[in-house]
């Protein structure tokens, strides 16, 4: 006997009999489907602040939690030098389960209430997928990187003396090791903690001083040798050539020049209208003060709060 186009719902005893005249003989079988479970996705917000829910609760997904057996989603926090992990109570967890009985397969989806990441500092969370039964047995599982969350009193904590203005103060993020995000610390509200980024794509790192996105990233190479991103300054682009940057295209550089009166931007698209965030003029705000009053302006420091906030 053969089986073509098999299904869940065929699973269970077959027998096959063959009959010659006046005499017969049968066999039986018993045939078992499974599937096995395949490693769960595990998606995280990437700046996390204690006390506070992210935009999105840690998720976890699976094509398929395995089928005959099929295994139930769990999730663990593990620390360092802490042998067992902890588990986290199951009413914290939303699973979605759809089961296919064409493919023997049941694919899942598990939201983790995240309690406002309470004692989850400098821990991995971890999404398992585990035997339904009393042993608990991992067969997947998906962690995160080290959390690094930021403490719900960071603005609160922060000295505010010599700070006058009234609009949010900007400072540079504690333990990311790229230098793209920032910290937005209103004043008027000291326990709300908001992370930003300059972004990666941008090119540049945050600021503090200049309160904004305008410290050319460090690089393996010159800034001007191709890397990650599609447009570079050229050589002698600061301060006399403002115009003249160059195009990568598979790590070869091409020159170029902006029309009319733009000038290289490296923001979003090469050339821009000259402003505050343009190439030349970042590099102007970037160098070190050699005077007295050498450096951004009142105006610039307002102009460049109101346009991250």
């Amino acid at each position: 006997m053969t089986l073509s186009n098999v299904s869940c719902e065929d699973a269970g005893w077959y027998t096959c009999q063959a009959v010659s005249g006046g005499n017969s003989d049968q066999s039986s079988a018993l045939i078992t489907l499974t599937a096995p479970a395949v490693q769960p996705t595990l998606a995280i917000d990437p700046y996390l602040v204690e006390g506070q829910y992210s935009a999105h609760n840690p998720t976890c997904t699976t094509e398929s939690l395995g089928y005959n057996p099929q295994h139930v989603f769990n999730w663990v926090v593990k620390r360092d030098n802490v042998s067992d992990p902890e588990q986290l109570p199951p009413i914290r967890q939303t699973h979605t389960i759809q089961t296919s009985n064409s493919t023997c397969e049941s694919s899942g989806k598990s939201v983790l209430d995240p309690d406002k990441y309470w004692g989850l500092h400098e821990s991995r969370l971890c999404c398992q997928l585990v035997t339904n039964d009393t042993q608990r047995t991992v067969v997947q599982e998906a962690c995160t990187e080290t959390l690094m969350v930021v403490p719900g009193n960071f603005c609160r904590e922060l000295d505010y003396t010599n700070d006058t203005s009234s609009q949010s103060k900007l400072v540079q993020f504690p333990f990311e090791p790229n230098c793209f995000p920032y910290v937005n610390c209103d004043p008027n509200n000291r326990d709300r903690v908001s992370i930003s980024s300059c972004g990666e794509a941008n090119g540049f790192c945050f600021n503090e001083a200049a309160q904004s996105c305008s410290t050319p990233r460090n690089t393996s190479g010159p800034e001007w040798v191709c890397g990650s991103v599609e447009y570079i300054p050229q050589r002698d682009t600061y301060p006399d050539r403002c115009k003249d940057y160059q195009r990568c295209v598979h790590g070869t550089a091409f020159p170029n020049s902006c029309q009319g009166n733009e000038v290289f931007s490296q923001v979003n698209s090469p050339c821009a209208v000259p402003s505050n965030t343009t190439y030349c003029r970042q590099r102007q705000l970037n160098e070190p003060a050699t005077s007295p009053g050498t450096g951004p302006t009142g105006i610039f420091e307002q102009h460049i709060r109101s346009f991250f906030l």
